[in-house]
Formats: structure tokens, C-alpha cells, sequence
């Protein structure tokens, strides 16, 4: 083995310095090595030469280049590999934590919510792999890192490897894939595995963790799998009572012996763990109150409004909240450090235990509303009275002397419950080590007494989540001065100087996505890239950030656990302005799926403005909101604050032209029209989203739209979505015809697949809009082999609907057929769909077919298909269902599936669901929301294409009815 050392550091002397051998496993040796070219350390594992033998450098390389592209906060990421002198090789991130087996041999049990919450950690990592078809198969503490106390998996990187090689005969190696401990009864056995293999192993870990030893164990590895065959599942209770009856049951079905009797997926078994982790915590809101009537709305949105202009009472933080306060400097960079120095030592003091440090935003922000933005010049009492003011037990305020060649760094805590000091503490050096001084004072801060056993605390570097480039660091902080201050360009550009200065900055491209999206198109390609860029280094993010990351993933890719994510979020930061904001943001695109009302964003956006009147992003919603209500003086209100906010933003400017464009003055409207001839493109389509949702506003819309697309100097993906705004007043107005023409130029202009337009065809069909041409689009969209799963099961739907069997039985086969890629997980969950729609088309019994119409929606939103496409199947789905539930006069589901509809993700569009809503109501006997509805109907659809014109003239008719006199 010394031999392979030094072959190792010979072959790799140009790129890696290897510093000391770390470890010896069954697979590989691992090295603690020094990446030359970032200047950072790495832990560099080489495979046994036997193992490599029997893999084979191609193989090896091909293989494991699939999981380079794993990007999740608890995935310790790939970040290189490769073969020289006949070894295979590859880098991973050294991470200075603790294993948990460490920390288990050192206290056997762990407490039981962080238990749960390592386990829910893990449990999601599992499952990002698994939608990605990789199965981890050795899921063992000693492969479970942390991280600033986050679980982060380790040793995925071979995982992919070692599947492919499973044929090949690796027992002459010596090579077990597994551990006897941990492993699965198929496992064992060498069944085929699926994800349920790694689920089993992550039982085995929780139960470890919970009882201070494994479920089953015994002197060899055969003796434990044979007690896994033939004695029952222990019990978790028997070994620790405190555990309640909700864990245990989990951990029952975790350990199951038959796969199908476990968790189906790693996210359902990650649910069922917060849920009872959540049982046990302080409560946090689930759901937000629903007003009854919109009146209640446009009262919310007053409320906000009046808030925006008055002050905000401390908010309600739970725990050892501490507030880190601006500096007060004295040298070069003042600017830089007097608020840098609030946002690093925030980065190290909430890694500590029993510390909850409250969001440099939120204390910015009222630093900034109360005392200005000089620290220098601010006394203690005005100071401390920040912290008060936004909740903390404690506050921390220091100072920083020096010049260019040294710097004095000073911090002292005070308890303000008590009103006494816990110390102060000094550190010096020279003036370009500050995040190491940064780090030393940290030790020293909360070895003074805010953390009781100091003998717990973690270590701290800052340079793991931030940058080991002062040059990186300096502009990073000053993107961060700019965006709070809602000076997105500005920032944007700090952002881009840092990850130019150091490319694996995660904090800088994470931050650079926000403010590249407040000031790009929504479907900038930019936008992508940094996220990209921000999730491959993922790993050293704060678990603050990491976490915010995973939930803006989530919502990015529209998945239906996003709302919960979040929602444990702001448990968890209840003062964080940004998770809020992310919260309101994530139930205004999501929030009917999960048949939460749209004013469930209200009070997340309230809560985020109330926490950081600056932060413009929040502001966004709930000005479209008001046009919703038609509610011009709140939205007036909010778009002047937004402005003096951030003056130059174009959404601020383009929120300020759609109100001049809809409710503006004379002289307003012809400045409009200046800007409609001048404006940038996200100035246009921001004042085009802002009205298009709107009716009523379908004429100053379409003046916004019809600037963006008459213009050639806008790009042509931004001239495509105007045109697809078009669409929506026309669909929205019943001209459907219109409609038809004008979407081959935004298929074309947004480069998407030509079968989109049959597509499109088969969704209006489906929500009751006729179109002479459907036999046609039908049958080109099942016949077509391009059009993915979303044509097939738009062609099965159709069928099923018209009862053409023989097409149904077409479109599952062929969804059927899709064997492997991202795209197979996704086609299953849609051919289950399908049939449980059949199945409720044919169902004779209407009890039945409503439960199945619920099967068939819940497999739509749990079929791995992250995308706005997924959105509109499930509207396809609940609007049969809608039709169905009421012809059997069942008004509560119908109801219900009405309101899981919106018309702002495609069919149906307004009318037709404020059609559905007033037959509920009339249905109900309330004649007067009934009127409300139909009114609006009628109104919409007054010049509608003839072919709506028997719909409109039913809506007429029921208008008159609920507006007769009762006899």
C-alpha cells in the first residue's frame, strides 16, 4: 500500500498534493490531497487495484461521469476523476465534520428530533438519487457525514459503478456491495434492487440512531442476514420508551422485510418522518386562512398596504435568538466590512448548538428604517434597540480597527433579557486574513458563555461556505450591501466579480440567480446556469442557504412537496424575510394544486414585508393580486413604495406601467405609450403578466403584448411569450380562433416542439372549447413519437373521454414503452393516471368514479414530472372530474376540483371556471354569489366565436334565473 501511495502522489503531482492518508475501506483508500488549482482540500479515494481490474477504467469513468451531475444540499458532490499509472481515482469535498458513526460511537443515541431530522436529511438525498436511477446500496452511519450538523451522504460516486459491474463477478476482489448491518433482505440475497433497498438501510440507521445499536446483529455477516430472515422486526420501544408510537411505526414500515411493504419512495418516507417530527415541535401554520368572500381579499391587501407605511412590532422568535449588529470600522473598506462583518460572523454563529442567529436582512433592514446607515456613529442604545426590535435574546456589536498591513478585530454579547454582558473578546492580524479572525472570535464569543459546553461546539471555517479569495469575498459582500438595498444590477454585478475571482463560490451563485431574476426575462437562460452552478457545490452551503436552495429547487421545478418544504423553512427561520417571500411565491404558482386558495400567498408576502420592508421581490404578487381584484388604490400603494424602493427596477417600472396602462390618467396613458415604444422587454412582459389574468383588462394587455412582438429588437423567446399572452385574452374573451392562429408564432418563436400545437388543440377540446380540427390533432398527437409522455396521455385522455378504448389501450403502451432516461419515472405515474381516469370515465357508480378521479389526480402530482406541463394534465383531470361530480350532484367535490383550477396555468380559462362556480353556487342556493359569477360570464364571453355562443347563451340564462325575483 505504500507503494500505491506513492504512485499516487507521482501521477497526480501536477493536480493534486497528496498531504496524509485519511482511511482504508473495502473499496478504496482515501487521501487527504490539496486541489492545486482551486487551492482548497479534498479527500482523494482510489480505488483497491483489484476492484479497478474488474471495473475497468472505461467502464468506471463512464459510469461514474452520470453522478457528476448529482446536485443536492445532502449529496457530497463528485467534483473529479479519472485513472493514472493503472489506479482509478476520484475527488470529493473534505469535509472537516464528523461521520455519524463518529458521533454515535461517542454518544450511542442522539436526541430524538435531530435524529429524525438527519434521517429526513438523508431521506432526501435518497430520493433525488433515485428519481436520477441511482441506488446508493450502502447506506451505513459510516457513510452519512456532518456537515455544520447537516447530513450529507457520502460515496455515490461509486454506487453507479459498482451497479453497472454487478453482473461481473466482484466477490474475487474481496468487494462486498453492502454492509450485513444495514443491508436489505433482497440485498442479501442478491435480488434485483430498486430504491426500497436503500430505504431498509436508512431504517437500520434511524433505529441505531434512536435505540444506540443496530436492529440486528451477530458475530459474522451470515449470522445477521439469517436473523433478519427468521426473527420479527424489533421493536424501537423496547430499547428506548421515549420514542412515541408514531416513530415506531415508521421505523416498522421502513424495516419491513418485503419490499412492497415499505415506504414506496425515499420523499414518502421523508413525509411520514416530519410529520411526526412536527407533532412534537413547536406548532407552524400549514395552511393560511381562507377569507370567505373577496371583500375579506381586498381587506388583506389594505391591511398590507397600511403595514407597508407604519412601524412593525418585534416579531415573536422563539429560542437563543442573537442579532448580529453592523460594525463600527475604522480603515480601508469600511463600507465593505461594517455589514460583511454582520454576514460572516451570521454564517458561524448559526452552526452553533442552541443558537438561532436572526437573518442579516431582516437586522439590516430595521438598522437601516431606525438608525440609518452609519455604525459609526450610532450610540449602544439605539443599537441595541434593533435588536430588541426584532425579536433577540441577544445582541453582538464589535468594532474593526486597522490599516493596510493589520486589523484589530472586537466583539462583545449582551443578554438583554438580563441586561448584562457575556464578555468581550479581541482578536488581531494582518488585514487580508479577516474571515480567519472572523473565525477565532467566533470560538472565543461563544466560549464566553452563549453556548453552555463549549466543549460541543463545532469547528469554524469560513472559508468552506464562502471563499478562500478575499477578492471573491469583498465583492460577494458588497453584492449582498447592494441587493438589500434593492440595487438588483448593481449587485449582480458584486455577484459576477466573485464567482469570477473563485467559480466553486455556492453563496455567490446562489446569490447571483436572485438578483439576475429581478432584473431578466423569466425564461432567461441565466437563470438556469446559476442555479446550476449554485446546486453543484451545494455542499458548502450554510445550512441556512443549502436549505433555502432546496426549497427555490423544488418550486423551480414545480413540485407538489415545494409548499411543505417551505413551510418547514419558516418554522424553522421564522424571521427569515427571504423564506417567507419564497413561501408566498411558491402558493401563488402552486398553492391550487394543493387546493390552497390563491390569497394563501398573502400572508407569507405580508410577513416578509413586515420583516424587511425593502425586500421589493415580495411586493411582486401582491401587486398582481390587487389587478386580480381589481383593487387599483392598494395596488397604487404598493407599486409608489416599490418604485421609491428600488426606482430604476423594470418590475417596478413595468408594475407602474400596467397601472397607467389600466387605471392611469390622460397624461399617464401617453407616457405609456412612450415606454411601450422604448421600453426594455422585462418592462413589457411584466406589465403584460400583471393584466393578463384580467378580463377586464384584455385591451391595454394586448397593447403591452403587441409592443413586445411588433418590435424585432426584443429577443425572440420574449416576443414568444407575449404572443402567448395574446392567446390568453383571446381564450380568456372566447375568441378561440384567434386564439388558433396565433399559436404557431409562439410555438415557433419559443423553439418548442411542433407537436405542442396539436397539443394545445386536444387540452381546449378536453375543457369543453370545439375545435373542427380535433380528429385530426388527436390522431397526429398518437401517432407521433416526438411528443413524449405528455402527448401520449393527451391522447389517452382524449380517448378515454370519447370512449375510443382501442386508443386508450395505444396510449398507455406507448407511455408503456418508455424503459429508461429522466423521462421513465414520469411516464409510469402517468400511465397510472390514465388508468384510474378510464376507470372513472367507465365507473358507473358516481362514488366511484369520484374516488378514482382522485387516484388519478394524486398519481399526476406524485409522477416525478417536474414541470409547468404537469400542471396542466392535473387541470385536464380535475375539470372531467368537475363535470362529473356535478352531473351526479355531487356539490362538495365539485366544488372542491373547481377550485384546484386556475386560469393562470393554461385550460380553462376565466369564464369557463366562473361559468362552473356560479352552476355551484345556484346549485347551493345562493343566489347571489351565484349572480356574481355569472355575471362575469356573460360579460367575458359577450363577443365570443360562435361556436361558445350555446355556452354564453346558458351562462345568459342562468343569469337571468338568479336575478328574477323568487315567487
Amino acid at each position: 500500500m505504500a507503494d500505491l501511495s506513492e504512485r499516487v502522489r507521482t501521477s497526480l503531482a501536477g493536480r493534486y498534493t497528496i498531504e496524509r492518508e485519511l482511511g482504508r475501506g473495502g473499496m478504496a483508500t482515501v487521501y487527504l490531497a490539496r486541489d492545486l488549482k482551486h487551492d482548497r482540500p479534498v479527500a482523494l479515494k482510489v480505488l483497491r487495484p483489484e476492484l479497478a481490474l474488474t471495473l475497468g477504467a472505461d467502464r468506471f469513468l463512464r459510469e461514474i461521469q452520470v453522478t457528476a451531475h448529482l446536485t443536492h444540499p445532502n449529496i457530497l458532490p463528485l467534483l473529479d476523476s479519472g485513472s493514472a499509472d493503472e489506479f482509478l481515482y476520484y475527488v470529493t469535498p473534505y469535509v472537516e465534520g464528523e461521520s455519524l458513526r463518529s458521533r454515535l460511537n461517542r454518544e450511542k443515541q442522539l436526541p430524538l428530533d435531530e435524529a429524525l431530522r438527519l434521517a429526513t436529511e438523508v431521506a432526501g438525498a435518497l430520493d433525488y438519487a433515485h428519481r436520477h436511477h441511482i441506488v446508493h446500496r450502502d447506506i451505513k452511519p459510516e457513510n452519512i457525514l456532518l456537515e455544520e450538523g447537516q447530513a450529507v451522504v457520502a460515496d455515490f460516486g461509486i454506487a453507479r459503478a459498482l451497479q453497472a459491474a454487478e453482473g461481473r463477478n466482484l466477490t474475487e476482489t474481496g468487494v462486498t456491495l453492502g454492509t450485513a448491518t444495514y443491508m436489505s433482505p433482497e440485498q442479501a440475497t442478491a435480488d434485483q434492487l430498486d430504491g426500497r433497498s436503500d430505504i431498509y438501510s436508512l431504517g437500520c440507521v434511524l433505529y441505531e440512531m434512536l435505540a444506540g445499536e443496530p436492529p440486528y446483529s451477530g458475530p459474522t455477516a451470515q449470522a445477521i442476514i439469517a436473523k433478519r430472515f427468521s426473527e420479527p422486526i424489533p421493536h424501537v420501544r423496547t430499547l428506548r420508551e421515549t420514542v412515541s408510537e408514531a416513530v415506531a411505526q415508521a421505523l416498522q414500515k421502513a424495516l419491513a422485510r418485503a419490499p412492497a411493504d415499505r415506504f414506496a419512495t425515499a420523499s414518502e418516507m421523508a413525509s411520514a418522518l416530519v410529520q411526526v417530527s412536527a407533532s412534537r415541535d413547536v406548532p407552524h401554520p400549514r395552511s393560511w386562512p381562507v377569507p370567505a368572500v373577496a371583500v375579506a381579499a381586498v381587506a388583506a391587501l389594505a391591511v398590507t398596504a397600511w403595514m407597508i407605511s407604519r412601524g412593525h412590532s418585534a416579531p415573536t422568535v422563539p429560542g437563543n435568538t442573537l442579532a448580529v449588529l453592523p460594525f463600527r470600522v475604522a480603515g480601508p473598506d469600511s463600507g465593505v466590512w461594517r455589514e460583511g462583518l454582520v454576514d460572516l460572523l451570521s454564517i458561524n454563529l448559526d452552526g452553533a448548538p442552541g443558537v438561532r442567529v436572526i437573518a442579516p436582512r431582516t437586522v439590516l433592514s430595521r438598522w437601516n428604517a431606525d438608525v440609518g446607515r452609519r455604525a459609526d456613529v450610532v450610540d449602544q442604545d439605539a443599537a441595541l434597540g434593533v435588536a430588541r426590535a426584532v425579536g433577540a435574546r441577544f445582541a453582538l456589536t464589535g468594532s474593526l480597527v486597522g490599516g493596510t498591513r493589520s486589523v484589530r478585530l472586537s466583539a462583545g454579547i449582551r443578554d438583554l433579557r438580563r441586561g448584562t454582558d457575556l464578555g468581550t473578546e479581541q482578536v488581531e492580524g494582518s488585514a487580508d486574513s479577516v474571515p480567519a479572525l472572523v473565525d477565532r472570535l467566533t470560538v472565543l464569543l461563544l466560549r464566553a458563555g452563549l453556548v453552555p459546553d463549549s466543549a460541543a461546539l463545532p469547528s469554524f471555517d469560513l472559508a468552506r461556505p464562502t471563499t478562500t479569495s478575499l477578492v471573491a469575498l469583498k465583492a460577494f459582500l458588497a453584492g449582498e450591501r447592494f441587493f438589500r438595498r434593492a440595487q438588483p444590477r448593481q449587485a449582480e454585478a458584486e455577484f459576477k466579480r466573485a464567482v469570477e475571482a473563485d467559480s466553486t463560490f455556492a453563496l455567490a451563485w446562489s446569490r447571483l440567480s436572485a438578483a439576475t431574476g429581478w432584473t431578466a426575462s423569466p425564461h432567461s437562460p441565466e437563470l438556469s446556469a446559476f442555479d446550476s452552478a449554485a446546486l453543484r457545490f451545494a455542499g458548502r452551503l450554510p445550512v441556512r442557504e443549502a436549505l433555502l436552495l432546496k426549497a427555490s429547487a423544488a418550486v423551480n421545478e414545480w413540485r407538489p412537496d415545494a409548499i411543505t418544504l417551505l413551510q418547514d423553512l419558516v418554522a424553522r427561520y421564522p424571521e427569515d424575510a427571504e423564506a417567507w417571500y419564497l413561501l408566498g411565491d411558491a402558493c401563488f404558482h402552486l398553492g391550487h394544486f394543493s387546493f390552497l386558495p390563491l390569497d394563501s400567498m398573502v400572508q407569507p408576502l405580508q410577513r416578509a414585508i413586515a420583516l424587511d420592508s425593502s425586500f421589493s421581490p415580495a411586493y411582486l404578487h401582491l401587486v398582481e393580486y390587487a389587478f386580480l381584484q381589481g383593487d387599483s388604490a392598494t395596488a397604487r400603494t404598493l407599486i409608489d413604495r416599490l418604485r421609491r424602493i428600488a426606482p430604476d427596477s423594470p418590475k417596478a417600472v413595468g408594475l407602474g406601467l400596467a397601472y397607467a396602462l389600466s387605471w392611469g390618467t390622460a397624461l399617464e396613458r401617453d407616457a405609456a405609450q412612450a415606454m411601450l415604444d422604448t421600453g426594455e422587454a422585462l418592462v413589457l412582459l411584466t406589465a403584460k403578466h400583471a393584466m393578463n389574468w384580467v378580463p377586464d383588462l384584455s385591451e391595454p394587455t394586448l397593447r403591452a403584448a403587441r409592443a413586445l412582438v411588433g418590435q424585432r429588437r426584443h429577443r425572440a423567446a420574449d416576443r414568444g411569450n407575449a404572443y402567448i399572452g395574446i392567446t390568453v385574452v383571446y381564450a380568456n374573451k372566447g375568441w378561440i380562433s384567434r386564439a388558433d392562429a396565433v399559436w404557431d408564432s409562439a410555438i415557433a418563436l419559443l423553439g418548442w416542439p411542433p407537436q405542442w400545437r396539436e397539443g394545445v388543440t386536444v387540452q381546449g377540446e378536453l375543457q369543453g372549447y370545439p375545435h373542427p380540427g380535433i380528429e385530426r390533432a388527436a390522431g397526429a398527437l398518437g401517432a407521433s413519437s416526438k411528443a413524449g409522455p405528455w402527448g401520449q396521455i393527451l391522447f389517452g385522455l382524449y380517448a378515454a373521454s370519447r370512449g375510443q378504448w382501442e386508443d386508450f389501450q395505444r396510449a398507455v403502451a406507448g407511455l408503456e414503452k418508455v424503459r429508461a432516461g429522466p423521462e421513465k419515472e414520469c411516464a409510469t405515474g402517468l400511465a397510472r393516471a390514465l388508468r384510474h381516469f378510464a376507470a372513472a370515465k367507465r365507473a358507473g357508480d358516481p362514488g366511484r368514479a369520484e374516488a378514482l378521479f382522485r387516484q388519478a389526480d394524486a398519481a399526476v402530482s406524485t409522477s416525478a414530472c417536474y414541470s409547468g406541463a404537469r400542471l396542466i394534465l392535473e387541470d385536464l383531470i380535475r375539470y372531467q372530474a368537475l363535470l362529473a361530480s356535478f352531473s351526479a350532484g355531487h356539490l362538495d367535490p365539485a366544488a372542491r376540483w373547481v377550485s384546484g383550477m386556475s386560469p393562470g396555468s393554461g385550460w380553462p380559462t376565466a369564464a369557463p371556471l366562473e361559468f362552473w362556480h356560479g352552476r355551484i353556487a345556484e346549485a347551493r342556493g345562493d343566489r347571489p354569489e351565484a349572480r356574481l359569477h355569472y355575471e362575469r360570464f356573460v360579460r367575458w364571453w359577450a363577443d365570443a366565436d360562435p361556436e361558445l355562443r350555446s355556452w354564453w347563451e346558458e351562462g345568459r340564462a342562468a343569469l337571468a334565473r338568479v336575478t328574477a325575483e323568487p315567487r
